[in-house]
């Protein structure tokens, strides 16, 4: 029993530096494609489409490497190398919306490359 804590224990304390890295990555990219990512007049970024993304090479970079992280996560969790709770509990909200701005990005890039992000 006390076994079975102390594994669980270094696997939420894995959870938290693992997640903290990745999702430093994460936050950079974000930081770098809302400096160079035109808004509209309310302050709103265009529609995450293929072609908006795939129009600004530095954009779709940064797009990728926000995908392939949260992939990583997901593929983390898919083979609880991770724990789900703690990274619900760390960035559920971010997870969501970003799912939400690029969902359909990401169902267009998958028309042509089904496999794409397929763990996020």
């Amino acid at each position: 029993m006390l076994g079975s804590k102390v594994e669980e224990n270094k696997k939420q304390q894995y959870t938290v530096i693992w997640a903290n890295d990745l999702f430093f990555r994460i936050d950079n990219a974000v930081y770098e494609k809302i400096i160079v990512e035109k808004t509209d007049e309310c302050g709103r970024v265009p529609p995450q489409t293929l072609s908006y993304i795939s129009s600004n090479k530095t954009i779709e970079r940064l797009v990728y490497t926000i995908l392939n992280q949260y992939s990583a996560l997901g593929r983390a969790v898919q083979d609880e190398l991770v724990d789900f709770d703690q990274v619900l509990a760390l960035r559920k909200k971010a997870v969501i919306d970003a799912w939400e701005l690029y969902g359909n990005y990401i169902y267009e890039v998958r028309y042509k490359s089904p496999k794409a992000w397929q763990d996020f």
